[in-house]
């Protein structure tokens, strides 16, 4: 038989897991003292250094989301911790998720120069011709819309409120519509061209 009170039970322990996970923690006194060995051994103080410290330390770098410090230090890792199966996953999962920031990170600024292009063109002050990143300030936003599948309307719409909200000028429609139709077939050629 089912206790009257068991789901109020399972809800009361997904609360606490929940905040369980939110608390942060604190490491014990074996966990500190090899995440000083490990310290010590990435900054070179050190010749050696255990698995278990290694093991804390990627952990540790982990945890904080420093993929690049694993990558920087697992080129020193003695060959036996290196081929360790533990620390070649953590390794390999950073090396992949570096490379797929640095990837798209590629990806965002070629397109952050093209839409650059794109917005001296439309260059509603008439500045572009002396200033070349007057309106770069807008190229997040409006890559952000473009790779979320933004059309037309939606381009000239977010020009419009640049126009009207962050420049304080009079809106020129037609302009706002072709330079909104030209950043997105622009966009899509783009997407084309990679994919």
């Amino acid at each position: 038989m089912i206790p009257p009170d068991a789901d109020r039970k399972l809800r009361e322990a997904a609360q606490l897991w929940a905040l369980a996970r939110k608390l942060p923690h604190v490491p014990t006194a074996r966990e500190q003292r090899l995440l000083q060995e490990f310290t010590a051994f990435a900054a070179g103080q050190k010749v050696s250094c255990e698995y278990d410290a290694v093991l804390a330390g990627i952990r540790s770098l982990w945890t904080r989301h420093d993929l690049l410090e694993i990558l920087r230090f697992s080129r020193k890792l003695p060959a036996g911790i290196g081929l360790d199966r533990e620390v070649r996953t953590y390794v390999a999962h950073a090396r992949r998720l570096v490379g797929a920031v640095r990837r798209r990170h590629r990806s965002h600024r070629h397109a952050a120069t093209g839409l650059n292009d794109l917005l001296n063109a439309w260059d509603p002050i008439g500045v572009a011709e002396s200033v070349s990143d007057e309106y770069s300030m807008y190229l997040g936003g409006l890559v952000a819309l473009l790779a979320d599948g933004a059309d037309e309307a939606g381009i000239a719409e977010e020009l419009t409120r640049i126009v009207t909200d962050r420049m304080g000028l009079r809106v020129d429609s037609k302009r706002e519509r072709e330079h909104a139709a030209a950043m997105v077939s622009w966009y899509r050629r783009v997407g084309q061209a990679r994919g």
